[in-house]
């Protein structure tokens, strides 16, 4: 009897973590000589405890405790447990990420006299550090890219600034040229810092906020050439996309979009975003000239090659199609997970 009494306490003061009804419980069901094993923090007293506690439910928001199966054996109740929320501050070294966990633990409850005595909490510190390992290698990607992208065009601003002191007066046709090389380097890195800091923003996690700059850099720039322009999505408000993915997917289109402005000479550009099961699939179209699939080079080579090359970063299959007078058709289909936690 006393068992199953001590099932149903552990259960309800587990998933009562970030709920208002986790505070009437400490009293209920914490002994006044409660000591805990919290994240490796050996013997944390009651009130020591529940400020630690507090701490962690406050760093995370909709947080939720699930307990999938308990055992109970003499004074010892052991419940297998889910714990997802959404990472919003800092945290014992932990940066916030804005995004939201699915952790796997388990929790071990010893009891004396109908309240818990002794806990030990235990999550499953594999996934902890995977997260932390993915997290360092997208700071050195993020790094890379500051050095390969923005580090190069720097230096050639530099270079053209050094090339223009040193033309004589008699050279203003020369000079007029590097200033422009100038002005295009600095306007290029003007748009690469933009897209590096909106990737990396966690405020931007949402599949909303990739779509609403998709829609905004195409419309401005297919308008000023009176290109008509349709954008199409229907994707479930569970998806979440990473940094990488959100980067590279807006790179994707942005050079699709940049292709069709500058070579396609077409009258018309559609851009279609749906989810299958779990598989994004972005469907990019214009109606332009088209172009040899074969001959690529002629038609912005490098960029299609760089488009595949960004596909292949975020595990997407990226696919085009063409022929001269028909237009060019980019299907990019990318794996994505749906979250269980919704935004509030």
């Amino acid at each position: 009897m006393n068992q199953k009494k001590n099932k149903r306490i552990a259960k309800e003061w587990h998933e009562a973590f970030g709920t208002e009804g986790l505070k009437d419980r400490y009293d209920m069901y914490l002994d006044d000589d409660f000591t805990a094993d919290f994240f490796g923090q050996q013997k944390l007293n009651k009130a020591q405890y529940i400020m630690q506690y507090q701490k962690f439910a406050g760093a995370f928001k909709d947080n939720k405790i699930t307990v999938e199966q308990q055992i109970a054996e003499d004074n010892k109740v052991v419940s297998m447990i889910i714990w997802t929320g959404v990472h919003v501050a800092d945290l014992q070294g932990m940066a916030a990420t804005g995004n939201a966990i699915n952790i796997r633990g388990i929790a071990i409850d010893y009891f004396k006299n109908g309240k818990v005595i002794k806990h030990y909490l235990l999550f499953d510190t594999a996934q902890l550090l995977k997260r932390q390992v993915v997290r360092e290698q997208v700071r050195t990607r993020i790094a890379r890219d500051l050095h390969d992208n923005i580090g190069s065009t720097l230096g050639s601003i530099s270079y053209y600034s050094e090339m223009a002191q040193q033309l004589p007066e008699d050279k203003q046709s020369q000079l007029k040229i590097l200033l422009r090389k100038i002005e295009e380097s600095s306007h290029e890195l003007v748009d690469e810092m933009s897209d590096m800091v909106w990737a990396i923003n966690p405020l931007n996690d949402s599949f909303e906020k990739l779509t609403i700059r998709m829609r905004n850099y195409a419309a401005d720039l297919l308008a000023a050439r009176d290109i008509k322009f349709c954008f199409e999505t229907d994707v479930t408000d569970t998806l979440r996309l990473s940094i990488e993915q959100r980067k590279n997917i807006f790179l994707i289109f942005k050079e699709a979009v940049y292709n069709a402005v500058k070579y396609a000479s077409c009258s018309k550009f559609e851009a279609s975003i749906c989810q299958k099961d779990h598989m994004l699939v972005v469907e990019l179209y214009d109606n332009g000239k088209g172009f040899d699939i074969n001959q690529a080079n002629r038609y912005n080579g490098n960029g299609i090659i760089n488009m595949n090359q960004r596909a292949k970063e975020i595990g997407a299959e990226f696919l085009i199609h063409s022929a001269q007078g028909n237009g060019a058709r980019i299907c990019v289909q990318v794996p994505v997970k749906l979250s269980r936690t919704r935004e509030a």
